[in-house]
């Protein structure tokens, strides 16, 4: 017998074959966080602003363990208060980019295939209010990537998780 895949299952398996391949790829590039710093400190401070932001969401969407050389590399060149702030757009960015891209490729298969209990878990997701959002978000046990996706796979609204970013 043989059994054909939909579109969702497809999406799906794409979804996990492209975050498999990122982990892979992203285990074999090596880090030079001098090169970096003087990159960024060769040219004018709005382009380098703009190019760290771009370098932090890209480099971090599939380098996952780029995220703290890139936090020391922010704080040397452009100072605690503006590093800060730089690394807060760009994980806004990587919010947005991560929600959607599991709500667009995952979240019909998982609305599909949860049955049981588990359906009546997912169902209450969407009733999550925004402090535990936030306080998932805050605390530093899971990582934002993980949150992001799973929350792109839950009920949650969009609307919602953003604004817990946000905060």
């Amino acid at each position: 017998m043989k059994k054909e895949f939909d579109s969702t299952t497809l999406r799906f398996l794409f979804l996990i074959v492209f975050l498999v391949i990122i982990l892979i790829i992203g285990s074999t590039f090596s880090v030079n966080p001098e090169k970096m710093k003087s990159f960024l400190k060769q040219i004018p401070v709005l382009y380098s602003t703009l190019a760290f932001v771009f370098l932090y969401v890209i480099g971090t969407f599939f380098i996952w363990y780029l995220k703290d050389p890139l936090k020391i590399v922010g704080a040397v060149v452009f100072g605690a208060y503006i590093s800060t702030f730089l690394i807060y757009i760009s994980e806004v960015i990587n919010a947005f980019i991560f929600f959607n891209l599991s709500a667009i490729l995952g979240k019909e298969f998982i609305e599909k295939k949860v049955r049981g209990r588990f359906r009546r878990f997912y169902e209450k997701l969407e009733g999550v209010n925004l402090g535990w959002i936030f306080l998932l978000r805050a605390v530093p046990l899971i990582p934002y990537r993980i949150l992001d996706m799973s929350f792109g796979l839950s009920k949650v609204k969009f609307g919602k998780y953003i604004v817990a970013v946000l905060l």
